[in-house]
């Protein structure tokens, strides 16, 4: 154990040091977001074909959105490797050319995979083998570019033309988590099964522990991104938001955005925490005000517009979970400063 984690630490140091020492052309950074967001976006246009009963097969043209995208983005990174000095590496260092890698041998995978035990279908399919290392390669190949920024030691305060890479990588990163936990996404026309659970009193009372389990997840997922970003840098006004609303919009897409208002309800999440962090308010207010902003509209939308039959102690105590869970994550982003001459085990 102790060689395999000295390993496992020396990688990561060396991971890091590469983006100090190397400097990689901005462009690379750029471009792996305009890639990773192309596949992405063939992502989602499966993800919608599966929800509309599409033909299931191997070769569709959402396959070959994300595959197209991923090929486009392989030859174009060889291409600008020719031009490049060889001091300048590969934008996020090592753990890019293992992403590269590990989607290459999952794509092929994939194809051998539905060969022999068919198409996956409804949330099989989120949970394949190799649609979760497709998932492993597709992260940490659009998150090259925060890793690159944040080991290059880039300032903490910077512009939207200097920024936008990393934002675009981490509004993938989160896209990208998101749809795989579709299954747990509070911003879905889901369809509740309206026979009785074995494990709960009745089905209304398993859409409740479901809704409240995809805020309490997607709250996770949304401001872990934002507290990760805030112990590193200042990010320009907008980018919360923009972080907020992308992927939400993007998973009521999956069912024809049926439920666009909820998802746009993000949005005031994002610009809370847009203004709160320019208002240079601690981790633990940012995430409590982001968390209850977001969610606060959002069961007020969903109770005035689609009918949402649950009591105020519902869905007002499920905006303070939500809260807390904010605050739980501020504590483990920023740990409370351990007085001078303390000691710690």
């Amino acid at each position: 154990m102790t060689v395999v984690r000295s390993a496992l630490v020396r990688t990561v140091i060396e991971d890091a040091s590469v983006g100090e020492q190397t400097q990689p052309h901005p462009r690379q950074a750029a471009a792996m977001v305009v890639f990773g967001a192309w596949m992405i976006t063939g992502l989602f246009l499966d993800g919608w074909s599966h929800v509309h009963h599409r033909p299931e097969t191997f070769f569709t043209p959402w396959h070959g959105v994300l595959y197209s995208g991923f090929l486009a983005g392989v030859l174009w990174f060889a291409l600008d490797g020719r031009s490049a000095r060889a001091e300048e590496g590969l934008v996020g260092g090592r753990l890019t050319a293992i992403g590269l890698v590990v989607f290459a041998g999952a794509a092929a995978g994939d194809f051998v995979w539905h060969s022999v035990f068919g198409i996956e279908r409804n949330i099989a399919a989120l949970l394949s083998p190799t649609h979760l290392l497709l998932m492993t390669g597709g992260a940490l190949l659009v998150t090259a570019p925060v890793r690159d920024a944040w080991a290059r030691r880039s300032p903490r305060k910077s512009t939207w033309r200097e920024f936008w890479p990393v934002a675009g990588s981490l509004v993938l990163t989160v896209a990208l988590v998101l749809f795989f936990l579709q299954y747990l996404s509070p911003f879905r026309a889901l369809v509740v099964q309206q026979s009785p659970s074995r494990f709960f009193a009745n089905a209304t009372e398993t859409a409740e522990i479901r809704t409240i389990a995809s805020v309490l997840i997607t709250t996770v997922v949304l401001l872990g991104a934002v507290l990760f970003i805030r112990r590193r840098w200042d990010p320009p006004p907008g980018t919360f938001t923009v972080l907020f609303a992308v992927p939400a919009v993007a998973m009521s897409g999956l069912d024809d955005f049926h439920r666009l208002p909820l998802a746009l309800c993000a949005i005031v999440g994002g610009l809370v925490a847009d203004l709160l962090g320019e208002a240079d308010v601690g981790p633990r207010w940012l995430g409590i005000g982001a968390a209850a902003a977001t969610w606060l509209p959002y069961f007020l939308v969903f109770k005035f517009d689609y009918d949402l039959p649950w009591t105020v102690h519902l869905w007002i105590g499920t905006v303070f979970l939500a809260a807390l869970t904010a605050l739980g994550l501020s504590l483990l982003a920023e740990p409370p400063r351990v007085p001078d001459g303390a000691q710690c085990r």
